[in-house]
């Protein structure tokens, strides 16, 4: 299955195993040879679980959804709502890093670090990368009887439980976080969390309004969704830039912000998603690769220079789709699959000259390839890509 094939998964004997995936098997290979952005990825992080989640949906594999779905759940039922990042394969929660001083590196880059300190921050788009995969899952598999095992949907424990995410969420929304990008240093306003902060609290009350479960507070959640709505208008749309911005009184580019049409925040035409693709091409674009941001802009605390990041870069792509620019969506596309490795896997990040950057094979990375495929195959089926992109019931599976 392609998108199993992108992450290593580990099933521990015994009945019951975690289904969980890691983001990457490596250790320490550098976003930059002989730089110091070497991170230890062989942990679960939410973002990328419920990313897998929502392309098995779409691929039709619901029962492996299910597991995939079924093994984030346990880890908020864990956390009684508040989601901790970085889990690893067994739900522990701390993953203290150190560095391996006597190891020289790949290509000499040091430091060699195992575990990841992300554990210790505050990442709150988590929670409506959660929210996003729950909907759609439910969507597809609740009274659908298919015998996969799934095809119950979920189960009222495990509908409390998601309840009390988007409950937590709707107290967090105005707190600074360390963001998607988990930046190590002072909190910020990030926009994408805000983002997905949204997209919490709108899954969470889709969920609740078909299921009549009782006691989920649906009129403050309506209400803190219209606001945090107009909060990102407001505050993370600059005119004077033509785009989404990085943070909340930034000028910087964020291609996260690509992700705003394939969520249903905006429509893929609306004037402030097509200037802000313009603004991501032309200010993070290298070719067909997209860079995530601009590393002294966003004064990340390292000084080393990055490759363009192949998620992003797909998600240009899917983005492109539902803005109506198929042309330079499949040109994009083409070239991008084109710099894939000998074995057609890709690392985190590219340099322009095709060399491979950061911990490999990434799962992200092949998920955001898939995503986009799909996306350009549905481009002629307008109601079906809409659907989709905006959560409809009638978009997956």
């Amino acid at each position: 299955m392609d998108a199993a094939q992108t992450a290593t998964v580990r099933r521990p004997s015994g009945a019951g195993g975690t289904a969980a995936l890691v983001a990457a098997p490596t250790t320490s290979l550098p976003e930059w040879p002989g730089g110091e952005r070497n991170r230890d990825y062989r942990y679960m992080w939410h973002r990328d679980a419920a990313l897998v989640v929502l392309v098995l949906v779409r691929l039709g594999h619901r029962a492996e959804a299910g597991a995939c779905l079924r093994g984030l759940l346990r880890h908020c039922t864990a956390s009684r709502g508040v989601l901790t990042p970085v889990p690893d394969i067994d739900g522990r929660t701390d993953s203290t890093e150190r560095t391996l001083d006597h190891l020289e590196g790949y290509r000499g880059s040091r430091p060699v670090r195992v575990g990841n300190a992300a554990h210790e921050q505050r990442q709150l788009d988590v929670y409506g990368q959660v929210l996003d995969a729950v909907l759609v899952f439910q969507q597809v598999t609740a009274g659908s009887g298919d015998g996969s095992g799934a095809g119950a949907g979920l189960d009222e424990d495990e509908r409390a439980t998601v309840y009390g995410v988007a409950d937590t969420a709707c107290g967090l929304w105005r707190e600074p976080d360390h963001g998607i990008w988990e930046i190590r240093g002072e909190p910020r306003h990030w926009t994408t969390s805000k983002l997905y902060l949204w997209v919490c609290l709108d899954r969470g009350i889709r969920l609740a309004e078909p299921t009549g479960d009782p006691g989920q507070p649906l009129e403050k959640w309506r209400a803190q969704r219209d606001e945090l709505r107009e909060s990102i208008l407001t505050h993370g749309y600059d005119d004077g830039v033509g785009a989404f911005v990085q943070s909340y009184g930034s000028r910087n580019l964020d291609a996260s912000l690509l992700r705003i049409p394939l969520l249903g925040f905006l429509p893929g035409r609306d004037p402030r998603v097509l200037s802000t693709l313009d603004a991501i091409a032309q200010g993070l674009g290298e070719g067909p690769l997209v860079h995530r941001y601009d590393p002294r802009a966003t004064a990340d605390g390292i000084d080393d220079p990055e490759g363009g990041f192949l998620l992003c870069s797909f998600d240009m792509v899917s983005a492109l789709v539902l803005a109506g620019g198929m042309d330079e969506a499949r040109e994009r596309f083409e070239s991008l699959c084109a710099r894939a490795g000998r074995f057609g896997l890709s690392a985190e990040e590219q340099a322009a000259d095709g060399t491979m950057l950061g911990n490999y094979p990434q799962a992200f990375t092949h998920l955001a390839l898939i995503e986009a495929a799909m996306n350009l195959e549905d481009a002629g089926r307008e109601d079906s890509l809409h659907a989709w992109a905006t959560r409809g019931a009638s978009g997956p599976g």
